[in-house]
């Protein structure tokens, strides 16, 4: 044998592990189709306030809120807040005008996303009306059984 066929076969024996994992993972790939959306409970008991921090999303917060409201969950289980932390734009209007409950913080030493979430947070606890709070980005779109999904677990 010559040097070069030693070469072919350390390089084909190195490549074995690549392959195996390789072949690994498109077995996981070819098992894994998408199953059907479970069918959701009936009825629909929990209730859930559902949180958007924003800051200065007054182009794309009407259409977070909006998509959230299409959501397939009964509208008297849910409320969506959002909370427009330290705007200097329109976001409050429009997320107010897309139907959302728009709780507005102004606070030059306490900003960002944490402290719009504690203020969220303590108006959920003190207005007892929710089970669970989801908190959901302010450009993010959902699925339509995003809380009957949380509802289950």
């Amino acid at each position: 044998m010559t040097v070069w066929t030693w070469v072919d076969v350390a390089l084909c024996v190195g490549l074995l592990p690549v392959a195996g994992g390789c072949g690994y993972l498109l077995l996981l790939t070819l098992l894994s189709g998408r199953k059907a959306a479970p069918a959701p409970p009936s009825p629909a008991v929990r209730k859930f306030d559902v949180v958007i921090p924003s800051h200065n999303e007054e182009l794309g917060i009407a259409r977070t809120v909006a998509n959230l409201s299409a959501v397939d969950y009964p509208t008297h289980l849910r409320r969506i807040i959002v909370v427009a932390d330290n705007c200097s734009d329109a976001t409050a209007q429009k997320a107010r005008e897309a139907g959302a409950t728009v709780l507005e913080r102004q606070d030059a030493e306490k900003r960002g996303k944490g402290y719009a979430l504690a203020h969220a947070f303590e108006r959920s606890q003190k207005d007892g009306f929710a089970d669970a709070v989801v908190v959901v980005d302010a450009d993010t779109v959902v699925t339509a059984n995003l809380l009957h999904a949380f509802s289950r677990r």
